[in-house]
Parts: C-alpha cells; structure tokens; sequence
C-alpha cells in the first residue's frame, strides 16, 4: 500500500466503488436531495420580495403592502433555511452510517488476511486506514455531495435571475469567475501537495506511536525514553509543519477571494448607482440584485471548500480501497472438508517456505507424525521451526511441496473449521482485556462456564483464579498485566484444552518462566497432551526427553530425527546442542 497516493479532485472509478455503500440509504439520500432544492428555490424568493418592498411598498408609497412582503420575505427564508436544516442533518446521518459500513468492511477484511499482510503493513499504518482515511470520507457522504449538487444548481438559478434583473450587472459579476478558476487552481496545487504531506506524517505518527506503546516495557529497560521522545518530537514536528502548511493555504485562500468578490461587489454597486440615477433600474432592483449576487458567490466560496473536501475523501477512499484490494487471504477450496473425525496424523512431504525475501526459511522438509504421539522440533533460533507451526495453522501457503493431516492436504479443509481441531500455546501469551473466563472461552458460545471451570481445573489453573477479587470475571489489563508469565501460560493451557483438539502445537511454551513455575506448569502440560498429537517447539532440551520422537533443524534442513538417546548416540547437531545446556546448567 502506498503511501505516495494523492487522488483526484474527482475520481470516477472511485466514486463508482463507493457507490455501492450509499445504496442502502438511496431514500434518505433522496429526501435529502428534495429538502436541499426546495431550500434552495424558497431562498432565491426571498430578494424578490425585498425588491417589491423596497420599489413597491416604499417608493411608490403602497406601505399597505409592506408588511406582506417583510411576511413572505420571512417565511420563506425561515422555511428554507430550515429545509437546509434538515437536508443537513440527513445527510449527516447517513453519512455517519456508511462510514460505519465501511469501517466494518475494512475491519473484517483485515481479520481475515493471512499474517504476510501483516508482515508487510505496520499495525500504526493500519490503524490510520481503519480511522482517519475512512473519517475523511464523512464529509463526502455527509454534507459534501449533496451540497455539490445543491451549490451548483443554486450557481444556475442566481446566474438566471442576475441576467433577468440586469444583464450588464450579470456580465460584471461574471468576470470574476475566471480569475477565481485561475486562483483555485493555483491554490489547488500547494492544497493538494500539503494534503498528501499531512497524511503521511500522520501515518508514521501513529505508526510510531504504537511501536512505542507496545514495546514500553522494553523501551524502559533499554532506557529509550529520551531517544524515543527527541524521535517522536522530530515526526510530531513534520506533522506539524505540514498541518500549518495547510492551514496557511486555508487561511489565505478565502480572504484573497472575499476580497476579488467585494472588489466585483463595488463595482455592480457603482454601476448599478448610475443606472438609478439614468432610470434605467429602480432601488429595488438594485438591492436585489445585490443579494443575489452574494448568494452567487457564496456557492463560488463553498464549491471551494467542496474541492478540499472531494480532494480529501478521494485521497482517503484510494488509500482505503487499497487496503481492500490487497488480498492475502489463506484459499479455501470450493469443495472444503469439514466436520470430519481427525485422527492427528501429520505429513509434510518436500515442503519448502520463504517470507518476503527470497531466502528459504524451510528448504525441502520431509517428515511424519503419526497419530496420537508426541514430537518436538528444536534447532537454533531462526532453523524454522515455528514456522512450521505457523504452516499446520495455514497462517502462511507453503510455496513449495504439501501438507497433510490424516492424508488429505491442509489446502481441501476450512481453515476456520480446521483451526478449532487444533490448539497453539505459545511463548508469548497473548491476552485481551477482558473477563478472564473470555480469554479462556475466546468468547465461543458453545463454552459453558462449567467447562471453562472443567478445563482450568484439569490444569491447575482454578486455584489462583479463584483467589482472584473477581474470579472468572476479573477484567485483565491489556495484555494480561495483571498476571504473572506463569499464570498467563496457565490460561493459554486450559484455552488448548477447553477446545478438546486433535493437535496440539506448543511454541516454547515454558521458556519464559522459571523452573519452579515451569515444573508446575509440565503437570498442565502433560493433561493437555493426553491422547492427541502434540507438536512442541522446545528450547530446553530437558524438557523434551520423553517424546515420541525428536526432529533437528539446521538453517531451515531437517538435520536429525530420532529419540532422545538415539539422537545423543549419533554425536550429531543434537548431542551438541544437549551438551551447551549441560554445561551452561552446570
């Protein structure tokens, strides 16, 4: 997704795709309409009858009928500007109601990308997709097409009326349009430049922000605190300069125009002036041609404004709908598989796998796991084995060889309905901020919470819940903060169990907590690893001595395999990493 977009004043293609958005409130957006040119005709009555009081109830002294257009005069612009009112307030509903249907859609197709999305877009660039560009859309939906088309006609009905009171003084009003046309684009330019600027910086602004929330912990113990600032200080000050850049250019714009249209004001008046001394126009008509005309450029002044908001919203709209044209979703096969009884068997058969480089992180990988047994993976940090992992999720597409659970490729099941057959405990836990009984059930309906109390029980989890102010519904801090490493691993441990899976994938799951934790958290363990295929990713070598079978890796290769003593005997890559933990340990 690129930054560099900078839209169009008006782009079709755009506005077609947008479209299908506003269908659903084309009714609204009609009474809108209807209320917005009824507004509009009711207000253009309001100088004809300050005109006919002005030459007829003071001038020609019939003052019988001057109250009746002081009445009408205000009558109709009350009920115009109240139409306008509610032609306003329509259209803000309805635009807030599509910005909602659009951030739903975005929102949804970001939870279904595969994690290669992710890996290429910064969660802060993400975040300014889903909130800011899409709210640029508001004004669009809100007050910005419907206001177009009414500034429009209004332009086509005053220009009418003008020529009807005094062609001349209509032609001297006109001439100010091509030098403010000339004016505009000048200005649309450096508008366009600064707008494209602005949100750039506010996309790395947020993008910053949120590599710095999140990784605070780790910024305090690196004392990152003042370099962080004096970086954050440097991004706020680019946005800063580019948001007074924009307000310069607005801030300039309108007062050079009000000062062309007051320029061409004096001179219909002058003008004008003349003609009522030749009785060539009356006082009136005067009068009313001068409100008019300051009704002709006040759509001039909005159309505008209309410009910066149509140049934001498409800008905003291409870089949303670059978001949804970028499909990584994981493919799902027309005839999926699901709802059948897995066993667990797992197969990979010459699988190779790279991420965006070209470096192959897996490289021909052969090996079976046959059902029902218990396998670990270990290797140096960077061998692939969590990769692996991420590849029996179908979190990535293998890009090379094949995949099978129970002999049929991953690529035949849903993915959805596959994942709840599996279970993943990783080093990292990662928990939302809500009821810990939430966090256990991930919010499934079908957990009851005697099975969520069944689970946390089987893994020794019940005890510190239970001691806990609330409980089960104790709220967590984001990320669990609340709880310690090893009562996080005990809730990611009764959330594989509740879900009863066929295969169970361990990632390191007991590197981050102490032995004395670790010892209690194994008893978890070996509960939720009974009778299904389990899979562990194993940092400790200690850990895994009685596994059905352990695979070495090396720099992406499946080196070794075999169990624990067979491995030691052949004095290869595992006996050599087995004997750097032992002495370390010693």
């Amino acid at each position: 997704m690129s930054e560099e977009i900078t839209g169009k004043t008006f782009d079709w293609k755009l506005f077609k795709r947008l479209l299908p958005f506003a269908k659903p409130y084309w009714k609204s957006f009609l009474i809108a309409v209807i209320c917005m040119l009824t507004g509009s005709f009711l207000e253009l009555l309001g100088p004809i009858f300050t005109k006919k009081a002005i030459d007829e109830g003071l001038i020609q002294k019939q003052y019988s009928l001057l109250p009746l257009y002081v009445l009408s005069f205000l009558v109709t612009s009350i009920l115009g500007y109240s139409l306008r009112y509610l032609e306003s307030q329509i259209s803000g509903v309805n635009g807030q109601k599509i910005i909602w249907d659009i951030r739903k859609k975005v929102f949804s197709h970001l939870q279904f990308q595969s994690l290669s999305f992710f890996d290429r877009n910064p969660v802060g660039k993400l975040m300014t997709r889903v909130t800011s560009d899409i709210s640029a859309l508001s004004e669009l939906f809100g007050a910005g097409l419907v206001g177009l088309v009414g500034d429009i006609l209004s332009l086509l009905g005053v220009l009418i009326i003008l020529f009807t009171i005094d062609w001349k003084l209509a032609l001297i009003t006109l001439f100010i349009v091509p030098i403010l046309v000339i004016v505009s684009l000048i200005f649309r330019k450096h508008m366009r430049d600064a707008f494209r600027k602005m949100r750039l910086m506010i996309t790395k602004t947020n993008t910053y922000l949120q590599e710095s929330i999140t990784g605070i912990k780790v910024v305090k113990l690196f004392l990152r605190e003042k370099r962080n600032r004096m970086e954050f200080q440097e991004i706020s000050e680019q946005l800063k300069s580019a948001q007074l850049k924009t307000i310069f250019f607005f801030a300039l714009f309108f007062p050079v125009v009000d000062i062309l249209i007051s320029i061409i004001l004096a001179a219909a008046l002058l003008t004008g002036g003349y003609q009522i001394l030749y009785g060539s126009l009356t006082v009136g008509a005067l009068v009313a041609f001068l409100q008019y005309a300051e009704r002709f450029f006040r759509p001039v002044r909005d159309l505008s404004e209309k410009y910066n908001i149509l140049q934001s919203a498409f800008a905003g709209a291409e870089r949303v709908f670059s978001v949804l044209d970028e499909d990584t979703q994981i493919y799902i096969s027309p005839t999926v598989i699901k709802n059948v009884d897995l066993k667990g068997k797992v197969n990979f058969e010459e699988v190779s796998f790279f991420y965006r480089s070209e470096v192959e992180v897996l490289k021909n990988v052969t090996f079976q796991v046959d059902a029902g047994t218990k396998v670990a993976l270990v290797g140096a940090t960077g061998a692939g084995k969590s990769t692996i992992l991420s590849l029996l999720m179908r979190q990535y597409e293998v890009q090379k060889g094949r995949i099978e659970i129970d002999d049929i490729d991953i690529s035949e099941y849903d993915p959805y309905w596959l994942r709840t057959q599996i279970a993943i405990v990783l080093q990292d836990v990662y928990l939302f901020s809500d009821t810990i009984a939430n966090n256990i059930s991930m919010g499934r309906k079908e957990f009851t919470r005697r099975d969520i109390e069944w689970a946390a029980n089987e893994i020794g989890a019940h005890y510190f819940i239970e001691r806990l102010p609330k409980g089960y519904e104790t709220v967590l801090l984001e990320r669990g903060a609340n709880l310690s490493s090893g009562q996080k691993q005990l809730i990611a441990l009764t959330r594989a169990l509740i879900t009863q899976p066929k295969l169970l994938l361990l990632d390191e799951a007991t590197s981050a907590v102490d032995t004395e934790t670790e010892s209690f958290i194994q008893q978890g363990l070996k509960r939720v690893m009974e009778n299904r295929t389990s899979i562990i990713v194993a940092h400790r070598l200690s850990t895994i001595q009685n596994v059905d079978k352990i695979l070495v890796f090396h720099k992406g290769k499946l080196k070794e395999q075999g169990t624990h003593e067979m491995l030691l005997a052949l004095k290869g890559i595992y006996y050599h990493l087995y004997q750097l933990q032992f002495e370390d340990a010693a």
